[in-house]
């Protein structure tokens, strides 16, 4: 057996092959795409400041947007500016429920994954919404970010790069989503975080699919992409 270092192997070539074991885990399961998209312009940030240069999304953000899909099936979104955080965040949730009751065992799917739960977790907290979260503790969750870091050096990628890669147009720079919302393009942010929620499914599937790639042909691809 290969050396290991607190439970993780050694070398790269193990760490990535551990991260496609992880993948094979959830094939008997019924799978959701998950995305979010942030306001982190209104709270926190002075109004004559350009929020995507001055700093990174912070938890106290405000959610302005939610996306679910699930595989192979329609997108829905909740929209704070239709329903209020609170309640598009109630609403999320709510969905995620009935539809681990309906599969019997919840996998969400998504590109920096663990930063939306982050996020839906701050914010739902501050409405007190404490029992409704119990979902997203219960659901196997699949970072494809995270996943896709043995291909590329083990550094992270961006999703507007990888959707290039996988052919998908993704419309906007997440950084623009603050000006959008503040413009009322609210169209806009839909169509952005409809494209974000394909980009993980076609991701997703091509690695169940026993993607025929090596590390070698996806970081040549990379480098001839200037990723």
């Amino acid at each position: 057996m290969g050396a290991h270092y607190l439970g993780v192997p050694a070398t790269l070539e193990a760490r990535g092959q551990c991260r496609w074991r992880s993948i094979k885990l959830s094939l008997n399961s019924r799978v959701l795409g998950l995305d979010a998209e942030l306001d982190f312009g209104v709270l926190g940030l002075d109004t004559e400041l350009d929020s995507d240069t001055t700093r990174h999304p912070q938890l106290d953000d405000k959610i302005i947007a939610i996306g679910l899909k699930p595989l192979s099936r329609g997108v829905i979104i909740y929209e704070e500016w239709k329903l209020c955080e609170r309640s598009m965040l109630l609403h999320a949730l709510k969905y995620l429920e009935r539809y681990e009751a309906e599969a019997g065992r919840l996998v969400l799917v998504g590109w920096n994954l663990i930063f939306d739960i982050n996020q839906i977790i701050a914010r739902a907290m501050m409405y007190g919404l404490l029992e409704e979260l119990d979902i997203l503790r219960r659901a196997y969750k699949v970072d494809l970010m995270q996943i896709i870091l043995p291909f590329n050096g083990w550094r992270y990628l961006k999703s507007i790069k990888m959707a290039k890669l996988l052919g998908i147009e993704i419309p906007h720079r997440n950084v623009d989503i603050p000006r959008l919302y503040r413009e009322g393009r609210y169209n806009e942010i839909v169509e952005h975080l409809k494209a974000d929620l394909v980009l993980a499914e076609e991701l997703y599937l091509r690695l169940r699919r026993n993607w025929p790639w090596t590390m070698k042909d996806l970081r040549s691809c990379m480098l001839r992409l200037r990723l």
